[in-house]
């Protein structure tokens, strides 16, 4: 039983047979004739694997499996024909992934949005993992930095700056704290080797988040984006080095988002 082979004049004939009770008012109603109708019902039941009619001499009844056929033919069909029938502004559906780094960013112009949503689906995460979620269709809209060629979504800036150096007092501390092997971080570790900068320790944590408490428990440097909080640390400057971050919106060909995502898309495209 392929869904790919299930023919829908078949079921509409069927569901007209039986609210009618008739196979002759369904065939007047849909415009074919009577054997038309007898045959299409006959494909079904093959399509289905089993009978769902039981034929009297001018009548007929449902067979037991013919009555919960019809309850799923009558169901689906419905939701089939109002879903071609009802304009897609109506589509409520919000599907968006976020790293952790950008939520007090990205939330608050989002807040409208998951609001009118009526069953919004946010999922927040790594780059990789947002990249695997859009790959799923599982979402149709990501907020992340940029930190590889992205070829198969479309792709947004919506902010962009640089990294930053941050300790508690602003100097350089032989412990350095990263998040693991990204291009800032490569970028960084060449530089502080070519220019021999003292690193006793490197510690590599998951998040950004992570390596500024870690910066604040231990006065190391954390290496995060320069629109991250700064709570307890101050910036520490090293001539000649910068790195550029982008903070990007990749998301789904346009024909695939409901309205409410493209909303959300035009507003941070107008605030860039």
């Amino acid at each position: 039983m392929k869904i790919e082979e299930l023919n829908l004049s078949a079921l509409k004939y069927f569901i007209d047979a039986v609210e009618s009770e008739s196979i002759t008012i369904s065939s007047e109603k849909n415009f074919v004739s009577r054997p038309a109708v007898s045959q299409a019902i006959i494909r079904l039941e093959h399509w289905y694997g089993k009978k769902l009619l039981k034929h009297e001499k001018r009548s007929f009844t449902l067979t037991e499996d013919g009555r919960q056929f019809y309850r799923l033919a009558k169901k689906n069909y419905q939701q089939l024909r109002e879903g071609f029938i009802n304009p897609l502004d109506n589509d409520k559906s919000l599907r968006i992934g976020c790293s952790a780094s950008l939520i007090e960013r990205v939330f608050p112009k989002s807040k409208k949005f998951i609001e009118q949503s009526e069953n919004p689906c946010i999922r927040v995460g790594s780059t990789d993992l947002l990249l695997n979620l859009l790959e799923k269709r599982e979402i149709n809209v990501a907020f992340l930095i940029e930190s590889q060629k992205i070829s198969k979504f479309n792709v947004k800036t919506f902010h962009s700056g640089f990294f930053d150096l941050r300790s508690r007092n602003s100097k350089w501390s032989e412990v350095l704290i990263t998040t693991e092997s990204r291009p800032e971080v490569d970028s960084l570790l060449q530089f502080i080797s070519k220019k021999q900068i003292p690193v006793s320790k490197h510690i590599s944590v998951e998040s950004w988040t992570a390596a500024s408490r870690i910066a604040e428990m231990i006065n190391g440097v954390a290496l995060v984006p320069e629109y991250f909080p700064k709570n307890q640390l101050q910036s520490v400057k090293i001539s000649s080095w910068n790195f550029p971050y982008r903070a990007i919106l990749v998301y789904q060909k346009e024909f695939l988002l409901s309205k409410l995502e493209q909303n959300l898309i035009e507003i941070f495209e107008d605030n860039q």
